[in-house]
């Protein structure tokens, strides 16, 4: 049976330098890995952008091992980020609700697929480079790790082993694949473009200046809207006839089987 088994796993991914290398790193590891970009449908852009490097993807390692696919995370963004949006603001004292909203989102529709698919493992393109960013602090990663792991899914960050941008960005002309338009440290052009991401972000994006977020704010709203989050899975599943815990076991149970991706080493995301 095990050497029938197909070890798979999801990427949350954006097309961009980060979640590209992410991606080859993956396939170097996995039988198949499945990209998913989602787009909330308020202000993102060039979502089509993010396929460009699915082809890439596909003409090194194979058709059948790269699964690409664009999906609307508008409803749950709705639920989690807009409907609350203007006391969320004034009760976490910041607009980072938007950003790290819109990433729970994603990341409760890609458990939500893995659990469907019987996928153990997810992964995205989080990077020591940009821990300044809130979905990417130490701390939110942590919490992220922590939710996918309520759902017997381990969540991985190959980019804190390549540790470097520079070294993302070989591993990339390494396999024949554009690194985007340089522009001071980012590289558009490969990826959609969130408007209202990109505003918070503007003073760091033109003059470096990092943004500063409270952690433990962002660790309240995390735990606020994972619980919300939660009870969106366990309804899904139930208006479907399935019950999401026992997927749940079916997961843990799978990952017994498969040789398991480095697990979340919080001493290498609080020290990188």
């Amino acid at each position: 049976m095990s050497a029938q088994l197909l070890k798979e796993i999801s990427v949350n991914y954006s097309g961009g330098v980060d979640s590209t290398a992410t991606a080859i790193k993956l396939l170097e590891n996995f039988d198949r890995v499945h990209l998913h970009t989602y787009d909330h449908g308020y202000g993102q852009w060039f979502v089509k952008l993010s396929q460009r490097h699915v082809r890439d993807l596909k003409r090194e390692f194979g058709e059948d091992r790269v699964r690409s696919r664009i999906i609307s995370s508008k409803s749950l963004f709705e639920k989690i980020v807009l409907n609350t949006l203007r006391s969320d603001v004034k009760k976490y004292k910041s607009g980072f609700v938007w950003c790290m909203g819109c990433h729970t989102a994603f990341h409760t529709l890609t458990i939500i697929y893995n659990l469907k698919n019987g996928i153990p493992f997810a992964s995205d393109g989080s990077s020591p480079e940009v821990d300044f960013a809130v979905m990417q602090m130490p701390s939110s990663l942590i919490d992220t790790a922590d939710y996918y792991a309520k759902w017997g899914i381990q969540f991985s960050m190959p980019m804190y082993g390549l540790k470097t941008r520079e070294q993302a960005k070989e591993l990339l002309k390494k396999y024949r694949m554009s690194t985007g338009i340089p522009f001071r440290e980012r590289n558009p052009g490969t990826q959609p473009l969130c408007v209202t991401g990109n505003f918070q972000h503007v003073l760091d994006t033109i003059f470096s200046i990092r943004p500063q977020y409270d952690p433990v704010q962002v660790h309240r709203f995390n735990m606020e809207k994972h619980q919300i989050s939660m009870n969106y899975i366990q309804e899904y599943f139930k208006s479907r006839g399935l019950d999401a815990n026992e997927l749940r076991k079916e997961l843990i149970a799978k990952q017994e089987l498969l040789s398991a991706s480095p697990k979340i080493d919080e001493n290498q995301i609080t020290q990188g």
